[in-house]
């Protein structure tokens, strides 16, 4: 039989490590693998299934990433106001495309129309930006099937990934148990509706209003409940 034994130490140890893509270490405080990307510093705790395969990865802090202020400026939107400047990113590997994907967990602007994403390209990933020596697709997550909206959601983006880490997404087995507040799901309060690609109706589709299964059509407007919660693409 073969052994192997990874590197281990401390959770500070651990927390100073910046490895290469899938490198493992052990946390002996916290008794937890950490797999580490080349990019996040410290890696990413694995604990119970998590130490075989989940689609979520964990949180990223803006300061590994980008934080909502810089993303303004790297793609030059200035719609609305800002909000939950100092959210994290939530990192999934898609299991249906293979693509690696960062969802904001809150909202970072709100009062923002989906005519003004359109113009600033921030819709359907056309725009790419380069952080920390990746390119990024910067776009809207996917809330339905179809475009537009038929009705039938069961698998787009925001159903087969942010149920899974939502407390309110009934899955048998979830990845994570956020909660409504910590994922900024609300049923009043600036940028509650999260836009989505698709257009729904005479108006466009968005997603998370009073529960993480919240779907309406909302209209061009600019109102304050209207929020943009862009997603990262990593082009690979």
């Amino acid at each position: 039989m073969m052994n192997i034994k990874l590197p281990a130490g401390t959770s500070a140890e651990n927390d100073q490590l910046l490895l290469g893509p899938g490198y493992l270490t052990i946390d002996t405080e916290r008794k937890a693998l950490r797999l580490h990307d080349g990019v996040t510093q410290g890696g990413f705790e694995m604990v119970g299934r998590q130490a075989y395969f989940l689609p979520f990865i964990g949180e990223v802090a803006g300061s590994e990433l980008i934080t909502p202020t810089e993303l303004y400026t790297a793609v030059n939107f200035t719609s609305g106001s800002a909000l939950n400047t100092g959210t994290t990113w939530l990192r999934f590997k898609d299991p249906i495309d293979g693509k690696t994907k960062y969802i904001a967990k809150r909202p970072i602007r709100y009062g923002v129309s989906k005519p003004s994403l359109l113009s600033a390209n921030l819709v359907y990933g056309s725009t790419i930006i380069n952080v920390k020596g990746n390119n990024y697709r910067v776009r809207l997550i996917k809330g339905s099937n179809t475009d537009p909206d038929g009705g039938i959601r069961d698998q787009s983006e925001w159903n087969r990934l942010m149920y899974p880490i939502s407390v309110g997404g009934g899955v048998a087995e979830p990845w994570a148990t956020y909660s409504n507040t910590d994922l900024g799901i609300s049923d009043s309060g600036n940028g509650v509706f999260t836009h989505c690609v698709e257009a729904s109706g005479t108006g466009n589709l968005a997603r998370g209003l009073t529960s993480i299964k919240g779907a309406n059509a909302i209209n061009n407007n600019s109102n304050a409940t209207f929020g943009w919660r862009p997603l990262l693409e990593l082009v690979e």
